[in-house]
């Protein structure tokens, strides 16, 4: 796990030219996301745990006290670490994620979402299949943080790991960037609790007839960062024409996957897009696939599948 690499420093995914194709309309455009492709606003709220959870290590009955989140505005900010306490709902529902492909180690961000199954795990596509392959060894390590120390590790949480994979074939057949997200329905844990009964899930949400304003999180990996900590840009998100959207945040390798939330009162909000592709002539932004029709028929299949049965 230590000697993991970015899974985009590896796969190229942000060897980008200048004018990269998205599924045949370049960025940015300004073009609108078509209607037909939107379909009706859906909201999935988020979800608390029903108690609190406890690290491991930490003393019997300890509950985690909220960090800042930071200025909240219209004003880009970041990327920051945060610096949340261990516990905070956000730092428990997103993570590293560690797995091979192609017998490569990698890393990639994720988070938690919502879900009928209790035990989904939303990120990029292309951090769970890459070149038509899935990943092997896939695990989630919720509120990682190097300056954890023994016994509560870079892991309070535990590691979670990957029953099923997924990922839409826009992605897995044809490597098209509007569809670049994928899923994880992990197992539960030793105890047999799941993953979103034991620390909660943000939400989600698809078809919004808007761009919000956005909080992006993530691990990144690459130089100026080294994949330790969580890091935060807060920013307005952008059409940048088929299908794909994108803000200002200069997060490096290893952050994609990381939510972008929106709706957010500085604990829970509602996923609304994640971090996707960097462009080398732009480094200052990062571009996340809009969530629309076919996400939500994507999330519809996902969410429903049972990690218990």
């Amino acid at each position: 796990m230590r000697a993991a690499r970015p899974a985009e420093q590896v796969r190229g995914s942000k060897e980008s030219a200048p004018g990269k194709d998205f599924g045949g309309t370049r960025v940015p455009g300004g073009t609108r996301v078509p209607g037909e492709l939107r379909g009706e606003p859906v909201v999935i709220p988020p979800a608390r745990p029903a108690t609190t959870p406890v690290p491991a290590g930490a003393a019997t009955g300890a509950v985690a006290t909220a960090g800042a989140v930071g200025a909240v505005g219209t004003t880009a900010i970041g990327p920051f670490r945060p610096r949340y306490a261990v516990g905070h709902p956000v730092a428990r529902t997103i993570g590293k994620m560690f797995f091979t492909h192609m017998g490569e180690g990698l890393v990639c961000s994720a988070g938690i979402v919502n879900s009928a199954s209790k035990s989904l795990v939303w990120t990029a596509g292309h951090c769970v299949a890459y070149d038509g392959h899935f990943a092997q060894n896939w695990i989630f390590v919720p509120n990682y943080n190097m300056d954890h120390s023994w016994p509560q590790s870079p892991a309070p949480y535990g590691y979670w790991y990957a029953r099923y994979l997924s990922a839409p074939g826009e992605w897995t057949d044809h490597r098209h960037f509007h569809s670049d997200w994928g899923a994880a329905v992990v197992w539960p844990n030793g105890s047999g609790t799941r993953i979103q009964d034991y620390l909660g899930a943000q939400g989600i949400s698809f078809s919004l007839p808007y761009f919000p304003f956005s909080y992006a999180y993530g691990y990144p990996a690459d130089p100026p960062y080294d994949g330790g900590y969580l890091y935060l840009a807060i920013a307005q998100a952008h059409d940048a024409g088929a299908s794909v959207m994108y803000m200002e945040n200069s997060m490096t390798g290893g952050s994609s996957g990381g939510y972008w939330l929106t709706n957010f009162d500085g604990e829970f909000g509602v996923v609304n897009g994640h971090n996707s592709l960097g462009l080398p002539h732009q480094p200052q932004y990062t571009y996340s696939p809009y969530y629309g029709l076919s996400t939500v028929n994507f999330y519809n299949l996902v969410q429903a599948i049972n990690a218990m049965a």
